[in-house]
Formats: structure tokens, C-alpha cells, sequence
């Protein structure tokens, strides 16, 4: 039994190197990518000038670049992507809330026979064969043409 604690121990502790390691080359990635996306642009700008805009806040023009023009558009390119990732992990989670009972199609009551007699000058309904009204109507087409047919637009 104490076999079974060790080796179960000993699988949990390489899931989490692993996991930490990708994890790891993860984040490098993302700064690698960063320091790319500041450095490459119109105008080439080297890393090292790039790291002096960023961690010195030096006063060349190239420090303008990087800092007014590069530096938000960057920002916003890494939340953006950090909320497509959060919202493709809230995708692949299973549901925690339960699901509504499904709808059931009402089914028509039955009517008295005096309600299924036709107006006066009208002719008897046959629910065999499809209406003049509907036959005529010609089939939607495209994409939204299941969902009209479904009832949802």
C-alpha cells in the first residue's frame, strides 16, 4: 500500500514539473513575442534599443516610437489574446449550471366538431394536403434557411 502512496506521489510531482515547465516556455515565448512586436515594425528598431525605451526611458526618437506608438498596441494585442484564451477555457469547462427540461411541442387540443365546420362560402380544410398559401411560398435559401424553418428567426 505504501507503494502505491509513493508512486502516486511520485507521478503527481512530474505533472507538476511538466506542467511548470511548459508553463515556463510559455511565458518566455510571450516575451519573446512581446520584444519581437516592439522591435520589428516600419522602421526596424534594434532589442537593445527597445529594452533601453522600456526599462531606461531613453530620449531618442526610437524610445518615442516604441513608447507612444508600439508599446499600446502591444498591450492591446496581449489582452486581447488573453481574453480570446480565457474565453476558448470557459468554452471547453463543462456547464456547472444544469440544463432547462427540454420543450416538448404543444400538441393542439382537440375542438368541438362545430368549430371545424368551414365558413359559408369557404371550401372544407383538408389536413391531408398543403394549403394553396403555403405550397406557393417559395423555399428560403442560405444560411438562415434551417433556422426559419425551425421557427428560431
Amino acid at each position: 500500500m505504501t507503494a502505491d502512496r509513493t508512486s502516486s506521489r511520485t507521478s503527481r510531482a512530474s505533472l507538476v514539473r511538466r506542467r511548470l515547465g511548459w508553463t515556463a516556455a510559455a511565458v518566455v515565448a510571450l516575451l519573446l513575442a512581446i520584444l519581437l512586436s516592439l522591435a520589428v515594425g516600419s522602421r526596424q528598431i534594434a532589442p537593445s534599443a527597445v529594452l533601453d525605451a522600456l526599462l531606461h526611458g531613453g530620449s531618442s526618437d526610437a524610445a518615442d516610437v516604441v513608447r507612444s506608438l508600439r508599446l499600446p498596441r502591444t498591450v492591446v494585442g496581449v489582452l486581447v489574446g488573453a481574453a480570446l484564451a480565457m474565453a476558448g477555457t470557459w468554452c471547453a469547462l463543462p456547464d456547472p449550471q444544469p440544463q432547462p427540461p427540454q420543450l416538448r411541442p404543444i400538441r393542439p387540443q382537440p375542438r368541438p366538431p362545430g368549430l371545424l365546420a368551414p365558413a359559408p362560402g369557404r371550401r372544407p380544410l383538408n389536413p391531408t394536403q398543403p394549403s394553396r398559401r403555403n405550397s406557393a411560398r417559395p423555399r428560403r435559401a442560405g444560411p438562415r434557411a434551417g433556422l426559419s424553418r425551425a421557427g428560431l428567426c
